[in-house]
């Protein structure tokens, strides 16, 4: 076992006919009947059939079973970007910036396709053995081919746009509000809104300015404003 969640469990499997190694996303109907989440894991697997590009974990294989979707995707050796910024704190400005381009490559592609990420934070990103990074879980992600805007309130907290939370329509530009404060967290080890008390967070998301620490690159601080 590799990865767990409320409604999925993620296993480290091999084909035996090959030997490569997957990624097995196995998840319960059963739980995603009852939190009315079916059409999560079918978001998901029309995105991901729908996608290819280098930063972007593959989808290989789908199927089904009585009581569970099953999703087989690329292995990626290097686990979550989290879990290396959490033992690290922070990383490299010339290392932020590769990783944050080839984020941008990839929210740019998606867009491309009509799709909205929604849920950009260090968790779904992965890191390969060649040190690149791949995009991961699409279980928030929105097609909008066939809209202009949605209003769904989701994702994760500290990283929502002002309009999620102000529960106004949106679309594309709140990746780019996401990737701002992802690239925040991986030069300065927090998110730049802080705040245990969700209200308040939600008040400073919406009402305050980020502010940076003493020393911070002028041009990190300007890429920065930009996305925010």
């Amino acid at each position: 076992v590799i990865g767990r969640g409320f409604y999925v469990k993620v296993m480290l499997v091999k084909l035996k006919s090959n030997g490569v190694f997957y990624a097995i996303k196995s998840i319960q109907k059963a739980r995603l009947l009852t939190q009315q989440k079916l059409h999560t894991v079918l978001n998901e697997r029309n995105i991901l059939v729908k996608t290819d590009h280098p930063f972007i974990v593959d989808l290989v294989y789908a199927f089904q079973s009585p009581t569970k979707f099953y999703l087989v995707l690329e292995y990626v050796p290097g686990g979550e970007l989290f879990r290396h910024l959490k033992s690290r704190k922070t990383i490299t400005l010339e290392e932020a910036r590769l990783y944050i381009a080839e984020i941008a490559l990839a929210i740019d592609y998606l867009h491309g396709l009509g799709v909205v990420y929604r849920d950009l934070k260090t968790e779904n990103i992965l890191l390969g053995k060649d040190g690149h990074i791949k995009i991961t879980d699409f279980g928030m992600s929105k097609d909008l081919s066939f809209l202009e805007v949605t209003y769904t309130f989701c994702g994760t907290t500290e990283y929502l746009a002002p309009e999620i939370i102000r529960r106004e329509s949106y679309s594309y530009p709140i990746d780019w509000w996401a990737l701002g404060i992802l690239t925040y967290e991986l030069l300065f080890g927090r998110t730049p809104f802080v705040n245990e008390n969700r209200a308040r967070l939600f008040h400073a998301i919406t009402h305050s300015e980020p502010t940076f620490p003493d020393g911070a690159d002028e041009s990190a601080i300007d890429f920065i404003q930009k996305l925010l």
